[in-house]
């Protein structure tokens, strides 16, 4: 068994806003977070209202959505390996927001 771990630095919130804001507006309504409402409502707005959260708040959102989606994500993984010729069988991803 492989554990292959990623840091990621300066992610595209915007990109990843259009493939997971449904998923993400869903998360702040969860915390109760105000800004949940207009994330459902305007993906332009949403792209400029995720710009207006903080790093950290962006990072433990990003964490959240991806943990949530963990299945899907390995999957996906999985796939794009054997599109490549190598069979592999991801067990598991996680995200955490992490800071210097």
């Amino acid at each position: 068994m492989l554990k292959l771990e990623i840091t990621v630095n300066e992610l595209d919130y915007a990109a990843l806003a259009d493939v997971f804001l449904p998923l993400m507006a869903q998360e702040l309504r969860r915390q109760g977070h105000p800004m949940a409402a207009m994330l459902s409502a305007s993906p332009t707005m949403a792209k400029k209202l995720l710009a207006s959260l903080s790093q950290e708040q962006r990072d433990a959102l990003a964490a959240t959505v991806i943990n949530q989606n963990a299945p899907e994500m390995a999957r996906r993984a999985e796939e794009r390996a054997a599109e490549q010729g190598v069979h592999a069988r991801v067990l598991n991803v996680r995200a955490s927001a992490w800071g210097p």
